[in-house]
């Protein structure tokens, strides 16, 4: 089982060109973002699942993201994990880039991305609990697919039950359970999805350089708009690199 850091006390808590290398060099994390994208429709929610599964070429670069809004976004990420990108990227493409590698399964690409004292923090509602969700270590993010382990990820809303799974079945039930690439994507600090539960991100990852992105998709009519859902990916600025610390989902809740 890969480390997990320590569970945060309750309350706030603490918050282009591509290069070359040998073997055995380290490479440093480039960010390649080409296009522009129009305004985002809101599509309908996709509960496809995802067909790509942790492929061991995971440094590859993904497919252009959300074909609906016509991006024509191209990421190549070479790193170790804890590389962060500079601050000069753009928000909302190293989003959708991150989507689109959290989507693939590619997590040694996310794992890059990851701030490396922090971690990556996983919450299955909006209001993020964090005596006990889990922060996992960048280096061990990158092995997450192989870690067959049940942990505790939180509390069922409704039932009190905690959700305890391997962290594969997390993933298709409490990260990318439907389609967000193709989802309405906000601008930083924009909640979307509003339901009963309190969202305490700005608590949960405090700090006036910590910020997020919600991709929505919204309910549907049989059900009053109830069986929407969102993904909300939480970035830190910090020494003039931008690092993923939290992977939020939200849902309505009773």
């Amino acid at each position: 089982m890969p480390p997990v850091l320590p569970a945060l006390p309750a309350g706030p808590p603490a918050r282009r060109g591509v290069a070359a290398a040998g073997r055995g060099a380290l490479v440093a994390a480039v960010l390649v973002v080409v296009g522009c994208a129009p305004p985002e429709p809101e599509v309908a929610a996709d509960t496809t699942r995802p067909t790509r599964r942790n492929t061991p070429a995971a440094l590859v670069p993904p497919q252009p993201d959300a074909a609906s809004r016509g991006d024509s976004i191209a990421v190549v990420l070479y790193a170790p994990p804890a590389t962060g990108v500079p601050d000069s990227i753009d928000l909302a493409r190293l989003a959708d880039s991150t989507l689109a590698a959290i989507r693939d399964e590619r997590w040694t690409a996310v794992a890059a991305l990851v701030h490396p004292t922090r971690g990556l923090t996983f919450a299955p509602y909006g209001y993020v609990d964090t005596t006990e969700a889990p922060r996992i270590a960048a280096a061990a993010v990158a092995t997450l697919p192989a870690d067959t382990t049940p942990r505790r990820w939180g509390t069922a809303d409704g039932t009190g039950d905690p959700i305890v799974l391997d962290f594969q079945n997390y993933y298709e039930r409490w990260i990318y359970d439907r389609g967000y690439t193709d989802g309405r994507r906000g601008i930083p600090g924009e909640i979307i999805g509003v339901g009963n539960t309190l969202i305490n991100i700005a608590k949960a990852f405090p700090g006036s350089d910590s910020t997020f992105i919600e991709y929505h998709l919204e309910g549907s009519e049989r059900y009053g708009g109830m069986d929407w859902g969102s993904l909300r990916l939480v970035y830190t600025r910090e020494a003039g690199r931008w690092w993923l610390v939290g992977i939020v989902r939200d849902q309505w809740t009773i």
